[in-house]
């Protein structure tokens, strides 16, 4: 959408002018945590993912020495790619607290294959981002994460969400108990991300604790 953007002649960055297919590394931006000095949640390649096959090690590794380096901020790393990610990290050692690697999944499959490789990842702390969530997904390891975010899927060729699935996943957290974030649900045909028109007992936006 954001390439269309650009190609529509509207006022969008530079880094848009690339279909979202491309990966882009933009070093300009890799030193700006060291002068933000008051803390912040900084999501890290929101729009893509740091261990994509086309990312190379010397990025990801300049990628997490500015974390190290910024460690007054919290940063949250998603990836479909934890296989890489359990490769990559387990040559450093000890990490800091303030890195959060999130892996997405949709599927119990994903789950299965996915999360145990997670747990035995080099990281401080571990969690889910399941965007979107298309089938019921019984999460034994929960215990174990240290947040997970949900949410249905968007846009005009969206599957379907159940909102029992939702209510299973959080269940689940508030028994561990696990920061759970409810981004968007499926109500009614439609997608709604105003927290308000949730069900009240899916009305959940925690973030983590540490």
């Amino acid at each position: 959408m954001r390439h269309k953007a650009f190609l529509a002649g509207k006022h969008v960055p530079p880094q848009y002018a690339k279909p979202f297919s491309e990966v882009q590394f933009l070093p300009k931006r890799l030193d700006q945590p060291l002068h933000w000095r008051k803390p912040r949640d900084i999501f890290v390649c929101s729009m893509s993912d740091l261990f994509h096959p086309k990312v190379s090690d010397r990025i990801i590794r300049a990628a997490f020495e500015t974390m190290w380096a910024a460690d007054q901020h919290r940063y949250f790393i998603f990836t479909k790619r934890v296989e890489r990610a359990n490769h990559f990290l387990e040559q450093y050692d000890p990490l800091t607290e303030n890195i959060w690697l999130m892996l997405s999944i949709s599927t119990q499959k994903e789950a299965d294959e996915k999360i145990p490789i997670l747990l035995n990842t080099n990281v401080a702390h571990r969690g889910l981002s399941i965007e979107p969530l298309l089938s019921l997904i019984d999460l034994p390891f929960a215990l174990k994460l240290s947040w997970v975010i949900l949410g249905a899927e968007s846009g005009s060729k969206r599957r379907p969400c159940n909102l029992d699935w939702i209510r299973q996943i959080a269940r689940q957290c508030q028994a561990a108990p696990v920061p759970l974030w409810v981004k968007q649900i499926s109500l009614e045909n439609r997608v709604v991300k105003d927290i308000d028109q949730f069900p009240s007992d899916l009305q959940i936006q925690e973030k983590p604790h540490v």
